[in-house]
């Protein structure tokens, strides 16, 4: 009887421990299983990134200059336009927050490749049943149009190889918004309402502008930006909406009112002053609880979510906007851009603080954008050769009088000269004194989203938009803008900012950007370990520029 009783105490034990064994064997496996695919979205994500920057369309990131104007040949700033198209946008916000860097630029896919977006069919304001509508709409853009063919669907998708893609985080979601700009299979970019053969009555009209076709985009009845994923914009002039299309990428000197390299056409900034959008107007500027970043998908897929196609209040009876005059930031406001009584809940949610509830949430394109969950940090910093000094420890070229003057490896003028190991990345406006990117050297601290003691931002520009870019040129040896102790300008001020870079200055140029770094950190639930990985990428590297029809 001790015997069995032994004994099955014995193979109790034993059980015991062979599940022990398979627990811990299959806690080992799903914790291996975890890290693989962990792993795996890291690698996902870190192609994504760098695919996306090696595909810019703006190669030579020297931001414009008022003297860029004329983009004349003989002019000693010119840089070939071709590789300064559409725009890069880098905003720091807060320094000690790592949570809300936003990155956004225009993209150009190499040759065979395409991006995907949500269309709707656009019919024609008045034909008959069945007649065969005008081609020349994002539906057809892949090529695939039924276009009265019997039996034919069309599959609601639109392709471009150009886009605007924006990267931030909130509520711990690093997003990537997509928004295509067209490139249709003809030369007209705009839908136009005639079909083919003529069928429609003289004239045609755009088939974009509210109230006439389609007039349900306007006082919530659907959603522009819910049935296209197009960049689009609202032309106050004509009062239509102006989709964003592939000639609105060049930066020349022909004035062209819609061009992206103008902040105020582009996804996220206030179409009217042309700041973005990165904080709720109803918060304090720069207040960490209400920062947005971009809206997503769920929120420009609302139904109340009005832009482009219902720009905000003074609407006529057709749905088209009458005046721009007080009522924008007013109570009446609808414009999600400019309407003062939006704020974001503890959970990242938009609200409206009139009633408290939720203003855009619950949008039926909820989760297309998330690109990585559980984000705690999302932090850019740029290659700056005035970072601070190299190994050598010495501002240039050590015990070298690099610029001489003033003397052998003085900081403020051999920081950063050529064949010295000078540089690091830094955080754009920072608070170092003679970096390139220091916020000491921020000529347009009005432009960002946080108010001109906070803003940090770079910006590419755009020839005919007025004002200096954020980071465009650096005060040479007398380290006063233009001439020093000379009104250049002749407006009455000596050596202000818009005397930078005057004809016969000693002003230096921001040199090209030629590298970034972002650095992405994630918490793993299974492990509760924080994982991190850093995408460097050179932005020297020129790619293919012919992707287009």
């Amino acid at each position: 009887m001790v015997e069995m009783m032994v004994a099955m105490a014995l193979v109790l034990l034993m059980m015991v421990m062979f599940a022990e064994i398979f627990t811990l064997a299959t806690g080992s496996m799903s914790k291996q299983k975890s890290l693989s695919e962990l792993d795996q979205r890291q690698r996902t994500v870190s192609t994504i990134l760098r695919n996306d920057l090696q595909d810019r369309t703006f190669f030579n990131l020297t931001p414009f200059h008022k003297a860029n104007s004329a983009l004349s040949l003989t002019d000693p700033n010119f840089i070939n336009p071709a590789l300064r198209s559409g725009y890069f946008y880098i905003s720091e916000n807060d320094l000690d927050n790592d949570v809300d860097d936003v990155l956004q630029f225009t993209v150009l896919r190499k040759v065979g490749k395409l991006f995907y977006g949500r269309t709707k069919e656009l019919l024609a304001n008045g034909p008959p049943s069945g007649t065969i509508q005008n081609p020349n709409q994002p539906e057809s853009d892949d090529g695939m149009f039924a276009n009265g063919i019997p039996g034919a669907q069309n599959n609601n998708a639109g392709a471009s190889p150009e886009a605007e893609i924006a990267y931030f985080v909130r509520n711990g979601i690093l997003y990537r918004r997509i928004l295509l700009i067209r490139n249709p299979l003809g030369s007209v970019e705009q839908p136009m309402s005639t079909p083919i053969g003529g069928m429609m009555p003289i004239p045609s009209f755009r088939m974009f502008r509210p109230g006439i076709y389609p007039g349900s985009y306007v006082n919530g009845g659907t959603n522009f930006l819910n049935d296209f994923d197009y960049s689009a914009t609202y032309d106050f002039a004509s009062k239509q909406i102006e989709l964003l299309a592939h000639s609105r990428l060049a930066n020349t000197s022909s004035f062209d009112p819609f061009a992206l390299g103008l902040s105020n056409n582009r996804f996220g900034f206030n179409p009217l002053s042309g700041n973005p959008l990165e904080y709720m107007i109803s918060s304090v500027p720069g207040d960490p609880l209400n920062f947005l970043g971009r809206f997503t998908h769920e929120e420009t897929s609302h139904i109340q979510f009005g832009w482009p196609g219902d720009p905000g209040p003074n609407q006529g009876p057709d749905g088209a906007f009458l005046t721009m005059d007080d009522t924008f930031g007013s109570g009446s406001d609808t414009n999600p851009y400019t309407r003062p009584n939006l704020a974001l809940s503890p959970d990242g949610v938009v609200i409206n603080t009139t009633t408290g509830n939720p203003a855009y949430q619950g949008g039926p394109r909820q989760g297309e954008d998330m690109l990585l969950t559980n984000v705690i940090g999302f932090d850019i910093k740029v290659w700056d050769p005035r970072g601070g000094p190299g190994r050598d420890g010495q501002p240039g070229i050590a015990g070298v009088n690099d610029d001489g003057a003033n003397g052998v490896d003085d900081p403020f003028g051999e920081l950063g000269s050529p064949n010295s190991d000078d540089g690091a990345f830094v955080d754009i406006g920072n608070n170092g004194r003679f970096g390139f990117y220091s916020q000491s050297n921020n000529w347009n601290a009005n432009f960002g989203p946080r108010g001109p003691a906070n803003n940090r931002c770079f910006d590419t520009w755009q020839p005919n938009k007025g004002g200096l870019a954020p980071f465009v040129y650096h005060p040479g040896i007398d380290q006063q803008p233009g001439v020093a102790n000379v009104d250049d300008d002749g407006d009455g001020t000596i050596d202000n900012a818009p005397e930078l870079g005057w004809g016969g200055s000693d002003d230096i140029p921001i040199p090209q950007l030629k590298a970034i770094q972002i650095r992405v950190r994630y918490r793993d639930i299974t492990s509760n370990l924080v994982r991190e990985f850093t995408v460097v990428e050179q932005l020297t590297t020129q790619t293919n520029l012919s992707n287009t029809n």
